[in-house]
Order: structure tokens, then sequence, then C-alpha cells
């Protein structure tokens, strides 16, 4: 058990829980903070990322894989670590959070673990514990769409029509099965307090407006058309990550007869 305080605290603050856990026969140690308590002022950095390095290195020295109980500052920390070197966590126990931003923090957890740059997102949002849950969603949101918005950019440079299109739902399906945990925070419309959200959630739609740009539509007739593209693809993801498709037909091979459906919609 490595056991690491919040800001401002000290190691001593698990005076009480360590006798139980000794007791019960783990092997426990205690991290302090740096510029904390047994530490110095001399490092040349602080916070999340510094706190989540000396975690890794103490347990590279510990030699075995453990497990990780933190608060607050030291929570964000410890899921940045899960996230890098998951062979090197036996479990996370994070503490320190508002019972109300639980089901939030939980779920980015859940996502930070999947990619290590989601643990960036949730250490910006748990370093204060002021901050609004809503913030959380966001940062990860941003993280999420913009990775999205890598590998949709990346498949339709250069090419266009129906390829072009094909090529983007191929993209989007395979993108949000690999990341089912990220997924849903790039369905959402963009926050407008926030300009990273309001960017990112802009560029996805121009994407997709850039790879139908072959074809007769007006301006509002764009919006419609974007509108049932979306429709078709996370109707499909939703239903295939839920378990939906169970028949022994190919999952693939309906997948493309409803893109193709929709391409044969489009006015040229």
């Amino acid at each position: 058990m490595l056991l690491s305080p919040g800001m401002g605290d000290l190691r001593r603050t698990f005076r009480n829980l360590i006798p139980g856990l000794v007791e019960a026969e783990y092997e426990t140690i205690t991290a302090e903070l740096r510029g904390h308590g047994d530490s110095d002022a001399s490092f040349a950095e602080y916070g999340d990322e510094a706190t989540a390095e000396d975690l890794i290195t103490l347990v590279e020295e510990i030699g075995t894989p453990a497990v990780l109980i933190d608060s607050s500052m030291s929570a964000a920390a410890a899921v940045i670590v899960a996230a890098r070197r998951p062979e090197l966590v036996r479990a996370l126990v994070l503490t320190g959070h508002r019972p109300g931003d639980f089901e939030a923090h939980r779920t980015a957890v859940r996502a930070s673990l999947r990619r290590p740059e989601y643990a960036s997102a949730f250490s910006q949002t748990t370093r204060t514990s002021h901050r609004e849950a809503e913030d959380l969603r966001i940062a990860v949101s941003v993280v999420a769409k913009r990775e999205l918005l890598g590998v949709l950019t990346d498949t339709v440079t250069g090419r266009s029509g129906d390829d072009a299109v094909h090529r983007l739902s191929v993209a989007y399906r395979e993108w949000a099965l690999r990341n089912p945990g990220a997924y849903p925070y790039t369905l959402t419309a963009a926050n407008p307090s926030s300009e990273a959200d309001v960017e990112v959630s802009d560029q996805l739609v121009r994407v997709i407006a850039a790879t139908l740009r072959g074809y007769a539509l007006d301006a509002d007739a764009e919006v419609h058309v974007i509108r049932r593209l979306r429709a078709i693809l996370h109707g499909f993801v939703a239903l295939e990550l839920g378990g939906g498709f169970a028949l022994p037909q190919d999952v693939d091979e309906s997948f493309n007869q409803a893109v193709e459906s929709f391409l044969t919609s489009l006015p040229t």
C-alpha cells in the first residue's frame, strides 16, 4: 500500500488508517508531497505531474505493483500513474472528492485509464476541490473530441465524394468501438462557457461538412444531412456497443449498407 496525502496535508494524516492496514498484514508506505513535512522546498516543479513522477519512482523502488491510496491532488496524480504505467498499479483508492461529484470523477477515472491523455484532463479538474463537476466533463470531452477529430481529418484528407464519406463513417465507427468510455463525451453540443469545447466541436462539424462539399447542398440542407449522418453512425454504434446485433448476419455488411443507403440519398 502506497499512501499519499493531498496538498497542504502531511503523510501523518494517515496515522489512524495505517495500524489497521498493518494489522491486516499489508506492507504500508507513506509518501510526503514535495515541499511538505519531511520533504523540502528545493524542487523546481510541484503539482499533479510532479507528484505522479514521484509515485512512479517510489513504486519502481518498491519493485512490485502497489495499491495507491491517495487524496485530493494526489488522487489526480495516481490516475496519471495508472494511465501511463498501469503495470505499476494493482488498484486505486481515491479520496477527497465532494460527494456530488462522485459519478463524474468515477467516469473520468475510467476514461483516464483508457488513454494517458485523459489523465491530464482529469488532473486539471481535480487539483482544486471547488471545481464543478461540469468542468470535469468538459475537459474530458475536449480531449475525446480532439482525438476523434484527428482520426477523421487524417482519414478524409485528400479524398472526396462517396469514398470520403464512406471512409469517414468507417473511421468514426472504429474509433467509437475502440474507445467506448470516451465516445459518449464526443456527442454533446459544445458548452458555450468553454472556448476549447466550442472550437473543437466546430472543427468536428466542419470536417464532416468538408467531406460533403462535393454534393449539391445549400447551407440548410447541409445541416440536415450532417444530422442524418451523425444519427445513422451513432445509432449503429450505440446498438453495437450495447450488444444489439446478436443475429449471425455480418455486422460489417449491415453497416456498409446503412452508409450506402445514406449516400444514395444525397443530391449530386
